[in-house]
Order: C-alpha cells, then sequence, then structure tokens
C-alpha cells in the first residue's frame, strides 16, 4: 500500500497506522505526519507527496488528505508554495505546541451540501412529541425492527416515492438509515469483492469510499453535461465486464449533470446489453423535478434506486429507503442485516407520519422555493467568475482563473473563514478535475449572509490570486 515519494523512503504511512488511531482520518493521517516531523523522520525542506497519490496509496479521499495538510499548516509545521507542493518547516519556524487557526471572521461553511433550514422542520418536533404521547406505539419502536422493516413503514415509503420514481411495490422497498446506508446496502448486495463498478469520473466521495471499502475496482467513465457518456461505458464493459454502475441522473454531485430522455435509454440499452446492475443515486432527486422518469422506471428489472430525506427536510433523521428488483430483495435485506440491522422503528414511524400529514410535500415545495431564491442570491454576488448552476440544486460551481492552483486558494479561503470543496475531492484514481470549487447554498444562515460570503470570497477570487502562497 506504500510508494516511494523520495523522502517517502523514510517515512512510510500505512493504512493501518490510520486505522489504529481514533477520531476522523485525516486527523489521523495528520497526527502521523506531525509524528514524523517532530521525530525527524521528514527533514526540514521535504516535500510531502502529492495529495493525490498519498489518497490513491492509503486507500482515502484526496478530500481526507487535503485536510491532513491543512491541519498541518494550521499547526505551523509546514507550508505550502503555489505550483510546488507542501513543504517541512525549519524548526526554528515552527511553534513548540500546535498553534490553532483564527480566522479574521465569522466561519462560513460553502463546503457541505447541507439543505436550507425551511419551516416544516419544526413540524419534526411536534410529530416526535405525538409519538411521545402514544405510549401503545413505544414499545414497538424501541426495539430491534425486523429486517426488511415494518409494513407501514414500507407503504409509507411507497407512497413517498411515487411522487418522483413512480408507482413501487411496498415488498420491494428496504428503509435504510440514509443514503449513505443504503448505498452501501445496494452496493453489497449486487457485487463480491474484486469485482469492478463503473463510477463517473467525477462521482461523489463517499460513494467511491464505500466501493474501495467493499473491495470494488472503480473503473472511471467519461462525462459531459449530461452525465455518463455512453462510448465510454461501451468501452469498458468490452474490456472489464464490470458488474455494476452508479449513476445520478439528476443534479449529479457535484458537476450537476442532468441526462436527458434520450442518454437515459442509451444507458440502459447498454445495461442490459452488458447485464450490468445500476445503482441509481438519486437522493437530489426529490428537490430536482426535473420531470424525467428515473432509471428505476425506465428499467426496473435491474436497478437499485436509492434516496432519502437528506437533502430537502433534514439530514440529522437520517433515514431513506432502497428500492430494488424482487429477486434482489433478499440479498439486500441480508447485506442491511450485516450492516446496521435495519433502519430505526422511531424514526421510520416520524417519517410515515410526516408523510400522512403531507409534511414532506411541503417541506419539499419550501426547500425548492428557497433553492430559486439563493441561487439568484449566488449569481448575483459571483458576477464576473464562471459560475455554473441549475435549477433546484443545492450547489454551484465556481471555475477559478487560469493559472491558479487550486489547493492553496481552498487553503486560502478556509483561512479568511469561507469553506469551500475542490472538485478534485471527487475524482476518481488519478482522473484529472478541472480547477473548479463546489459552494454549498444551503448551509449559511440566511440569503443576506449567504451574499456576504460570496461576495467576500469573489473578493479573494479576483484580489491578486497567484501572487502569494499559502503559508
Amino acid at each position: 500500500m506504500s510508494r516511494t515519494f523520495g523522502v517517502w523512503t523514510r517515512m512510510t504511512v500505512t493504512p493501518t497506522d490510520l486505522a489504529a488511531r481514533p477520531g476522523p482520518r485525516y486527523r489521523a493521517l495528520a497526527d502521523c505526519l506531525e509524528g514524523a516531523i517532530r521525530s525527524a523522520e521528514l527533514s526540514p525542506g521535504d516535500r510531502l507527496p502529492p495529495q493525490r497519490d498519498l489518497a490513491y496509496d492509503l486507500a482515502v479521499t484526496v478530500g481526507t488528505v487535503g485536510r491532513a495538510y491543512g491541519l498541518l499548516l494550521q499547526r505551523g509545521l509546514v507550508r505550502g508554495e503555489v505550483g510546488r507542493g507542501t513543504f517541512v518547516l525549519e524548526p526554528g519556524d515552527r511553534p513548540s505546541m500546535p498553534a490553532p487557526l483564527a480566522a479574521p471572521g465569522p466561519e462560513h461553511d460553502l463546503a457541505v451540501n447541507r439543505p436550507v433550514v425551511v419551516p416544516a422542520q419544526a413540524d419534526v418536533f411536534r410529530i416526535l412529541g405525538e409519538i411521545a404521547q402514544d405510549a401503545a406505539s413505544l414499545g414497538a419502536l424501541l426495539t430491534y425492527p425486523p429486517y426488511p422493516g415494518h409494513a407501514p413503514h414500507r407503504a409509507a415509503l411507497a407512497a413517498w416515492l411515487e411522487s418522483f420514481a413512480g408507482p413501487v411495490e411496498a415488498d420491494c422497498i428496504l428503509p435504510c438509515q440514509g443514503t449513505q446506508n443504503g448505498m452501501a446496502a445496494a452496493m453489497a448486495a449486487c457485487t463480491r469483492p474484486g469485482d469492478s463498478i463503473l463510477v463517473e469520473t467525477l462521482s461523489y466521495a463517499s460513494n467511491q469510499g464505500l466501493a474501495m471499502r467493499l473491495g470494488l475496482k472503480l473503473l472511471p467513465v467519461a462525462a459531459d453535461d449530461e452525465g455518463a457518456m455512453p462510448d465510454s461505458i461501451e468501452a469498458h464493459c468490452s474490456n472489464h465486464r464490470p458488474t455494476a454502475i452508479v449513476l445520478s441522473p439528476d443534479l449529479q454531485n457535484p458537476t450537476l449533470a442532468t441526462a436527458s430522455l434520450e442518454r437515459r435509454h442509451a444507458i440502459i440499452d447498454l445495461a442490459r446489453r452488458h447485464a450490468l446492475t445500476i445503482i441509481e443515486d438519486a437522493v437530489y432527486t426529490p428537490v430536482a423535478a426535473t420531470g424525467l422518469p428515473c432509471l428505476r422506471q425506465l428499467a426496473p428489472e435491474r436497478t437499485l434506486l436509492v434516496s432519502s430525506i437528506s437533502k430537502f427536510l433534514a439530514p440529522g433523521l437520517r433515514f431513506g429507503c432502497v428500492v430494488a428488483p424482487p429477486g434482489r430483495m433478499a440479498a439486500l435485506i441480508g447485506a442491511q442485516a450485516h450492516l446496521a440491522v435495519g433502519a430505526s422503528p422511531l424514526i421510520a414511524e416520524t417519517f410515515m407520519r410526516l408523510q400522512a400529514q403531507g409534511v414532506l410535500a411541503e417541506a419539499l415545495a419550501q426547500q425548492q422555493a428557497a433553492l430559486v431564491r439563493r441561487r439568484a442570491v449566488a449569481l448575483a454576488a459571483l458576477d464576473g467568475l464562471a459560475v455554473t448552476s441549475r435549477a433546484n440544486a443545492l450547489h454551484v460551481l465556481i471555475e477559478l482563473p487560469t493559472g491558479v492552483d487550486t489547493a492553496a486558494t481552498v487553503l486560502r479561503l478556509a483561512n479568511a473563514g469561507i469553506h469551500t470543496t475542490p472538485l478534485t475531492v471527487f475524482a476518481v484514481g488519478r482522473a484529472a478535475a478541472p480547477s473548479t470549487l463546489r459552494l454549498s447554498l444551503g448551509a449559511v444562515a440566511d440569503e443576506a449572509a449567504l451574499g456576504r460570503c460570496l461576495a467576500e470570497l469573489r473578493g479573494h477570487l479576483l484580489a491578486n490570486p497567484t501572487s502569494h502562497p499559502v503559508i
């Protein structure tokens, strides 16, 4: 798992080293590297490995390595030089203890795709109060659920799904703990370790991490503004015999690609011809409201659709579902039983009551209206920059000016209290990523604060963006 990077011959970090340390992986990696620096295994002037190379060798995301390097910068142990890399500082230039980073202004989180806080969220607490008063129901909600979930909860999911995924039999639905849990169960149900699966060249990083933990080989599919390109899928199928393909046809994260009806049919024709299972990550489909059929609607016999309420109501509830063909349900339920036993009956009951009382539909409408307003704010505040946006999207993309170092820009903005996500985080393997930042619109408190934050970001990007290294 290790590779020689010049100075790396003297100091090696392995996945085992990271797993042995408590806390998140990025912090564990930063601590490992700090130990190597303070013990002189890494010498002053040594250049740390390129982030993408180290991420590949440690089976972590580029974002994990980037955050680790950012912590080393904050601790005063390294310096970043635009276009050259990250270098170990001389001992006299380092603080004796890690120094906290002092941001000059309020922190603005544009890095996480949270939904906008909407009034309908208050109904979650109201309904939880109703459940607490219903003593007869509490016993069944506080014990282990049956592996497939309770029938009334699956029926509520079927009613919700019909609005964007078409009619679904309740027996073909598995409740899950949010989209990530659903994706893990879906991947585990239709693959074996060692299988190859297709993903778009820029794909949601956590899906990549799931695949690697399941021992799957990722094959990057070329994409355009409609997502995965049929010619690239065809080439991989002919050369590698993949088992499955993971797709997000509506507001793909991060590219915002949305597949046309013709593209959806072309992909399905290929999947049928090459016996590919389609895993449809439809977490953005409810809010996207494109009016186009899901891949599951077009090919129900080979598609596992995963979605949740995280992107329009409340990600903290951790509730969603997987829809699968009848022949896949046993494997899906078995995979979920090992991964998480099942979704919380208490949360599933909350979902059922939200659906029955019309709160989900109300929350979705409120979320879409809020995103329309925030998109307008973003486009006005970022005037003069190359911005990509789509209706109902939770984020926009900004292309950095030519010659600007992406990693250095991300760190410089973070030092100013503005947290963003570079598209390098989403690149599969060694695939190239454009010099582009993803800016999430939902986490900032209100539209006025969002406008101020984005205007400040614009100012940073337009004010001598390449003249100073990040230190």
